[in-house]
């Protein structure tokens, strides 16, 4: 039980980490390395000094679990931090996608689809403008159905990198990103490379699986073939939408879907055959090889995966003659699998194929107890068994399975089968011979055509006989119901419930007579040891690195730079305007304990980027403010806040500010008392680093500084939102020649401004999104966040 316990805390952390990562706790450094190392061994030295005291152990135990949980995530999270080295960096969106040249080699099983195929390509060149650079990076390729393209060919991509979208009901974005995939390339002009260029292995089964299905496709007619390439290989795109459909209304949809299901009867057969020809403790190698090489061949998804690595635990317990508990094997699987992809825990195929387990192991006894009564009263005692044996395979599990994943099944999809019980009573004792003879006539068939077809027969009658009964049940009144927010409100509270009851009857008795539970006296202590050190940590980290940081925040139709020096001194240039927020979003980028500016920068003398300044005062502490001529700070603007009026001084052109060693900032244009509004324009350097702020310079003030024969030479610009009625002229963008633009989103520019920065290296930033730039003055490093997510690192 130790082990069901400390992989819960494992997943506990995994899940915690993702709200933490969304509040902006924690992010891609934070808290840094150096701090996991520091923190990690705490709980463990806990527990060596408590070790007499098993409940203060298990408490400190659990901790350690959960952080671990914690940073694997902050290792692999859904939004990594790019670089300009990673392809996602370069995406466009899906309004304004970037246009690319990329070349590759494709990795993973191609998907088919009636009108196209989605290939999986390894990136390792991108070409964008006249730029040609190495990246890494995995992205879904979106190409025409002909030609068809193989496992290890190479090839040349142009076309619309984005990232992928995020629909009202479905991220498509979080769906790929669990696959390692953050990039989509549309309307792909595809030339072929070179062929073979992946590995041997992966060659080879993929091949077997492309011939295999074709042998199915010339052994069955349609929909039978297509029903039979999802069940034996995992290939369920063929299957058409109206079918496919049906199974989801009648809540059979794990018929046509490789799971757990399909590895026992691998694991069964193989065992049988195997044990027989090679004796059973020689078994167990060519065993455990078999149901690795199948769950390879059909693609490894969550549900497979999951039965697979149990199938496996319970043959090798066999083999040293231990018992093998389904409860700790079926977590110990969860552990395994989110210690490779922490982002498995968001699948939705595992957490059903997990619920469904755990339902088989809790619940099938009770069931089968209750069954046995029932049918004790009708029934003679050489008769109970048989209906039990069937009863068993054909209701039982089926009920067990559903009192835990029906809930779920409301909570994701938002349906409800009322008749999956019968339907599944009715088709799942004709699966086995389905898999079964089917397997074997598609071996036999890549032999010999004709006897495939002799033994076809047998799965086409039973396939024939579970259509019929889907569409058949699917045309039922009521057969599924659409549930909305109060279903999912619904299936919240069932699973407390639940759980809750479990808790008390069933587990508690077992926890009393195994490992203690920890008290809430040792569980108090243990956060209370920890806590504090995890805020220790990220505030230790939010100390200064020895580089420039320089972040974007998007404030809506406005934004904000705020600059840390290498020596730690923090500048905010504006503050937005009307009614943005821009105490709230500095709110996780200094520490609680020590919220202080110590320079204020104001670009423009309007009322509008004045407003959000009285608010600002009130929360933070500023050193001294620099203002345009004629804008003053009054008394009101600073009531209830932390500290006297800064001291003021007005910009003024050529005023130049050290503001730390080695980082200047110049003033290169200055707002004139009595002229039409425009923006000062500051010049930030340090080394070899050059940026041009703020982001919203007026066309005048560009044609202004451009007639002034002014070097505009800079690293990286940051262009205005789309509310601002400003954007960078062409003879702007061709005087400061910048290696890196950042561009809101859903921003349209004239047409000569958009084709010259579709040629640049850019950021596609969220109106609400903070882009990090980091420098040592050499060299230039890029990192995106989420809202709150801008802590110094």
């Amino acid at each position: 039980m130790l082990l069901i316990y400390l992989t819960a805390a494992w997943l506990l952390g995994i899940f915690l980490a993702r709200l933490l990562w969304a509040q902006g706790v924690m992010g891609c450094a934070c808290p840094p390395a150096w701090a996991r190392a520091v923190l990690l061994p705490v709980p463990l030295m806990a527990a060596l000094l408590v070790r007499r005291r098993p409940q203060a152990r298990l408490a400190a135990l659990l901790l350690f679990c959960a952080l671990l949980g914690a940073w694997r995530y902050q290792s692999r999270p859904f939004q990594p931090c790019f670089t300009p080295d990673d392809l996602a960096f370069h995406n466009g969106n899906e309004d304004e996608p970037a246009w690319v040249t990329v070349e590759g080699i494709i990795v993973g099983y191609p998907d088919v689809r009636d009108r196209y195929t989605n290939y999986r390509l390894q990136v390792h060149t991108l070409e964008s403008g006249s730029e040609r650079r190495a990246v890494r990076g995995t992205l879904l390729l979106q190409a025409p159905r002909y030609p068809e393209f193989q496992y290890g060919d190479e090839l040349r991509v142009r076309g619309a990198l984005q990232t992928p979208p995020v629909f009202e009901d479905f991220s498509y974005k979080d769906y790929l990103a669990r696959q390692g995939i953050h990039s989509l390339l549309k309307y792909p002009k595809v030339e072929l490379l070179a062929q073979g260029r992946g590995s041997r292995f992966w060659a080879a089964l993929y091949g077997f699986r492309r011939r295999a299905s074709q042998v199915i496709n010339r052994l069955l007619p349609e929909p039978q073939a297509a029903l039979l390439n999802g069940i034996l290989l995992g290939l369920e795109t063929g299957i058409p939408r109206q079918l496919a459909d049906d199974f989801n209304r009648t809540g059979t949809s794990h018929i046509i879907v490789i799971s757990g299901f399909n590895v026992t009867i691998i694991a069964g057969l193989l065992a049988q055959t195997l044990g027989r020809l090679v004796g059973k403790r020689r078994a167990v190698y060519p065993v455990v090889g078999g149901i690795v090489l199948y769950t390879l061949l059909v693609g490894a998804d969550a549900a497979v995966t999951r039965a697979a690595i149990m199938g496996i635990l319970y043959v090798v317990a066999i083999h040293l003659g231990r018992q093998s508990t389904a409860l700790v094997s079926l977590f110990a699987s969860a552990w395994l699998m989110t210690a490779i992809n922490p982002l498995t825990l968001w699948d939705a195929g595992f957490q059903l194929s997990f619920m469904a387990t755990l339902g088989l192991i809790l619940f099938t006894p009770a069931l089968q107890g209750g069954f046995e009564r029932l049918l004790g009263r009708f029934l003679p005692q050489e008769w109970l068994k048989v209906g039990l044996r069937f009863l068993n395979d054909a209701l039982i599990v089926t009920l067990a399975a559903q009192i835990t994943t029906s809930a779920l099944i409301v909570y994701t999809f938002g349906r409800l089968s009322l008749i999956s019980p019968l339907v599944n009573f009715l088709i799942l004792p004709f699966q086995p011979p389905i898999m079964i003879c089917g397997g074997l006539a598609t071996l036999a068939g890549l032999i010999w055509l004709p006897l495939g077809q002799l033994i076809a027969a047998v799965p086409w009658l039973f396939l024939t006989y579970t259509v019929a009964v889907v569409e058949w049940a699917a045309r039922l009144p009521l057969a599924s119901l659409e549930v909305g927010v109060l279903g999912r409100s619904l299936a919240t509270i069932y699973y407390a419930l639940l759980f809750a009851g479990l808790g008390l009857r069933q587990l508690w008795p077992k926890l009393e007579a195994g490992t203690p539970l920890p008290s809430p006296r040792a569980v108090g202590l243990a956060v209370a040891v920890v806590i504090p050190l995890w805020l220790g940590a990220t505030a230790l980290g939010s100390l200064p690195d020895g580089r420039l940081h320089v972040w974007f925040i998007g404030l809506g139709e406005s934004d904000a730079a705020l600059v840390q020096t290498p020596g730690g001194r923090r500048v905010l240039l504006d503050a937005g305007r009307g009614e943005a927020d821009v105490a709230r979003a500095l709110r996780t980028a200094l520490p609680g304990w020590g919220r202080s500016l110590d320079l204020l920068v104001l670009t423009q003398a309007d009322a509008a980027h004045s407003a959000p300044l009285a608010d600002l005062l009130a929360r933070y502490r500023v050193a001294q403010a620099l203002l345009p001529e004629g804008v003053f700070l009054s008394a009101e603007e600073a009531e209830g806040g932390r500290s006297a009026l800064p001291p003021a001084n007005s910009l003024a052109v050529g005023m130049r500010v050290q503001l730390d060693e080695g980082v200047l900032l110049e003033v290169l244009h200055a707002p004139q008392r009595g002229s039409a509004p425009d923006s000062a324009v500051l010049r930030l350097s340090m080394g070899r680093l050059r940026l041009l702020l703020p982001s919203e310079i007026e066309q005048e003030t560009q044609a202004m500084l451009l007639a002034g024969g002014m070097d505009l030479a800079a690293t990286a610009l940051k262009t205005p939102h789309a509310g601002t009625g400003n954007w960078p002229t062409a003879g702007f963008l061709a005087a400061v020649r910048p290696q890196l633009v950042v561009v809101p989103e859903e921003t349209t520019y004239p047409p000569d401004v958009q084709e010259r920065l579709q040629a640049l290296p850019r950021v596609e930033a969220d109106p609400f999104e903070a882009v990090e730039l980091i420098s040592d003055g050499q060299q230039l490093w890029v990192k995106r966040h989420g809202p709150g997510d801008l802590g110094p690192r």
